[in-house]
């Protein structure tokens, strides 16, 4: 098997320094004027950061901030259901710390044809 390039040639690559994206990742999206403050104050021996390219925006960050939505209050629409389980609402909620039958979740069922609820400890 050969190297994609000759040994010499490998002799004259540069390690590119990483951006601004690509530190806000590696440190759990941690918030860019933070990872800014790290590196103006040499807090991380070593770190070096390209700072030519925007950040952008972080996809995961984005996703992590929505709110989901609430179970609605009125049936009323298209969206109304005309079966029984047709469309039902699931909520999981834990870990709790200490329940008194070992559970550590709750489950919350909501039929929205009837609003019937069903609670589950799992």
């Amino acid at each position: 098997m050969s190297a994609p390039f000759p040994p010499s040639a490998n002799a004259f690559i540069q390690p590119k320094a990483p951006n601004l994206r690509t530190w806000h990742g590696r440190l759990g999206h941690a918030c860019h004027q933070t990872v800014l403050d790290m590196f103006t104050n040499k807090a991380t021996k070593g770190m070096t950061l390209d700072l030519l390219l925007h950040p952008g925006s972080c996809h995961p960050c984005i996703l992590g901030k929505q709110v989901m939505a609430s179970v609605p209050k009125v049936r009323v629409g298209p969206e109304s259901t005309r079966l029984r389980l047709e469309k039902v609402f699931i909520d999981v909620t834990g870990p709790f710390v200490h329940l008194t039958n070992g559970t550590l979740y709750n489950m919350a069922i909501i039929n929205n044809y009837s609003s019937f609820p069903w609670n589950y400890q799992l």
